[in-house]
Parts: C-alpha cells; structure tokens; sequence
C-alpha cells in the first residue's frame, strides 16, 4: 500500500479500519484498510529499529530494539506525534497493554511492567528476569505467557500486576519466537513447528501436538480455537 516496500516487523489494529505497522528501517505507518481492495497509506513516522506496539486509545507505545519505548499519540491518524521517549530498557520486542499497565517482553532484561497512567511519563514498575531471552508474549485472564527462546514459554501470575510471579515453564526443544493463548489452549512456534498445549491449569500445562511447518514458523496468534500462523 503506498508504494512502501520492504519487510514488515509487527501489526497492530486500531479499529474503525486501521491498521499500525513498524518496520526496523522505515518505522512506523499508518493504513487505512476499510477498503481492502483500496488500502490506502494514512502517514508515516520515521523511526529506526521499531519493533512491537501496543494500542490504547489514542496512544500506541511503540518498542524499540534501541532500548526505548515511544509514546506516539494518534488521536489525528494523519499526524502521528511522538509525546515520550523512555530509553533505559535492553532489547525490547513485544509490548501489552493492560489497563494502565504495559507488559514489555525485553530480550536482555525480560519481563518489564510500565505503569503508563501518565502516558507522557511512564514509569517502570518491575523488572522480572525470565528463564531465556524474552521475544513475545500474551496475557489471558490472571496470566502471562512469555516466549523465552529456546527456554519456551514461561508462565507468570499476575495476582500481583505490578510483580509477576513465575510458576512455570513448558520447554519444546527448540527456540519459541511467539505465542499465543485462546481458550485454555497455548499455542507458540519455534521456527520449525506450531505447538498446542492446554494451559486450563496454567501451574500443570500439558502438550497436546506439534506439527511442523512448511516454512519457518514466525509469528501465531489464536482465535475460536483456531491457530494462525505466520
């Protein structure tokens, strides 16, 4: 859409038919999708080295493989303006927004909880290492499942939203890159394969399949029992 090539990291919908991508060289842009057979590219905002987003009206917090986290206000989706920039994290790849909380997954630091309830001024609440290098992560209900390389997935309580508490890890034998979890069925990929595990008790997660994947396995995400991979 646009005439913009390249590679696309991560997507992130905003409704109402659009859709935020970043890319590591061009940074982040806005579409408009309502008509898919006319996509049409709303504005840019050039950043390097983008990674992850997490949308919380009007606010996307934009990772950065650099060590920060952007706070871009897009209440104007044609005018994109950057309002903060947190520096002072690792190797961030995947963001979350719950309430007034970000869930950050940092490769070098691994899970980071940012209180945002002032989005011009986050503040990092907690810094919980994780048993591998963090790439990806998903919150179902009391629960954060963080992709942890070639560790797995581990599971974080979150009885305690501002500390999460590890309680368990489900291992594959290869390096997981993300997750994804519907209905109390885990699903990650590895590069080589789509992974199901019920995690209705997340303490005692048990493996359900693996099937591996034409091409390599890069991204999942879970819906109605369905899992799609990239």
């Amino acid at each position: 859409g646009g005439g913009r090539g390249g590679s696309f990291h991560r997507l992130e919908a905003l409704g109402d038919g659009r859709v935020l991508t970043t890319e590591r060289n061009r940074g982040l842009t806005i579409y408009d999708t309502s008509n898919p057979d006319q996509i049409r590219q709303l504005s840019t905002l050039n950043e390097r080295d983008l990674s992850g987003s997490a949308w919380s009206e009007p606010y996307a917090y934009v990772a950065a493989h650099t060590g920060s986290l952007l706070t871009v206000d897009l209440s104007v989706a044609a005018e994109p303006r950057m309002i903060h920039r947190m520096d002072g994290l690792g190797n961030p790849w995947e963001v979350v927004a719950l309430g007034q909380r970000l869930y950050v997954a940092d490769n070098r630091l691994g899970l980071v909880v940012v209180d945002v309830s002032e989005p011009t001024e986050p503040v990092v609440r907690s810094i919980t290492a994780a048993a591998g290098s963090a790439q990806d992560l998903w919150v179902d209900g009391p629960h954060l499942y963080l992709a942890v390389g070639a560790s797995g997935v581990e599971i974080f309580s979150l009885a305690d939203p501002d500390v999460p508490e590890a309680i368990g890890l489900v291992t594959f034998g290869a390096s997981v890159v993300s997750v994804s979890v519907d209905g109390g069925i885990l699903w990650a990929t590895n590069h080589e394969d789509v992974v199901a595990v019920d995690v209705s008790d997340p303490a005692d997660p048990i493996p359900l399949a693996m099937e591996k994947t034409d091409q390599w396995a890069m991204h999942v995400v879970a819906h109605e029992g369905i899992g799609y991979v990239a």
